[in-house]
């Protein structure tokens, strides 16, 4: 009796530190996006996209596959079919659905964007994926602490990091200028954020400890390659903005000093400064008007890319919306 109960406590405790895990990779995420924050509505679209819809979806067609497949195969053939083919691609299409659906927004800019939603879209499916594993493990009698270090620290990344990668290629696609390149990066993407998901499963289901040893350093270094990634997308994001509003400051649209806060490595430093110097009104007043002046930035470079005059009407809504700021 008293081992269930310990196993029940690390349940509830593997639930709850597994939620707060979730929200502090989010967090990490969301801070890599500094210079223009995605719509908050967006992000939590997608979070519930990945939390709810894509699991209901998984869990029918998985079933539905593996029922036509044992048909076909049985035994261990089936079982690694399961875990390394039919889960990898059904859980990457739905999960790749939810940032597919929104790449033609125009707040989707570029890879950065894309990272930032399909890791949304992942973590949200994860969270649920985990919660789900800790009560059939604690059900199964097997130590849940285990299965909560696995999965929400060891691996915790590992679908944010998935469609993380189709968000990024999705991204690059959006800015390239060839219609065939568009195609040729969407479809690598979405390959090889399958191939990662795919291999993990195999390595971990099939190969002992060494796959997990594998696995694991796999994932560390790959974790590592996104986050360097992130900050050189950042590097870039910033020259576009110095260039880009340079202009507003010659025209008289706003001070240099601003100017340079707005690109500055430090603005969020510089407006908790505000904050607590100043009060609430105004950290807002200066959080609002960078945030619109990154956007603006953002919507010129598209909008000389494409041509698009959606992106001009953008531009001038956004400009006036800096006029009432001043």
């Amino acid at each position: 009796m008293s081992d269930i109960l310990l196993n029940f406590v690390g349940l509830v405790l593997s639930v709850f530190f597994g939620i707060l895990l979730t929200f502090f990779y989010w967090l990490v995420i969301w801070w890599l996006d500094r210079f223009e924050k995605e719509p908050v509505w967006l992000l939590s679209v997608l979070f519930l996209w990945g939390a709810v819809i894509v699991p209901l979806l998984a869990i029918i067609f998985e079933l539905a596959a593996e029922g036509v497949a044992s048909i076909v195969i049985g035994g261990t053939p089936l079982e690694f079919a399961s875990v390394s083919v039919i889960a990898p691609i059904v859980e990457e299409v739905f999960k790749g659905m939810g940032v597919l659906a929104i790449v033609g927004f125009r707040e989707f800019d570029d890879a950065l964007d894309g990272l930032v939603y399909g890791a949304t879209v992942g973590l949200g499916f994860a969270l649920t994926e985990n919660i789900l594993y800790f009560f059939a493990n604690f059900a199964g009698g097997v130590p849940v602490f285990f299965v909560f270090l696995m999965r929400s620290i060891v691996f915790g990344l590992n679908h944010a990091l998935f469609t993380g990668v189709f968000g990024i290629f999705l991204g690059l696609a959006k800015v390239s200028r060839n219609a065939l390149l568009k195609w040729v990066l969407g479809i690598f993407g979405f390959a090889l954020a399958l191939s990662m998901h795919a291999s993990h499963n195999a390595l971990v289901s099939f190969f002992d400890i060494q796959g997990v040893a594998a696995s694991a350093g796999f994932h560390a270094l790959t974790v590592a390659i996104i986050i360097l990634g992130a900050f050189l997308l950042l590097y870039f994001e910033r020259k576009w903005i110095r260039e880009y509003l340079w202009e507003e400051v010659q025209a008289g649209l706003i001070t240099e000093e601003l100017y340079k806060r707005v690109y500055s490595w430090s603005c969020l430093t510089k407006e908790a400064h505000i904050l607590f110097a100043r009060g609430w009104r105004a950290y807002a007043r200066a959080k609002n008007a960078r945030h619109l002046l990154a956007r603006l930035a953002l919507r010129k470079k598209a909008y000389r890319r494409t041509g698009n005059p959606a992106y001009l009407k953008d531009i001038e809504d956004i400009r006036a919306r800096i006029r009432t700021l001043a």
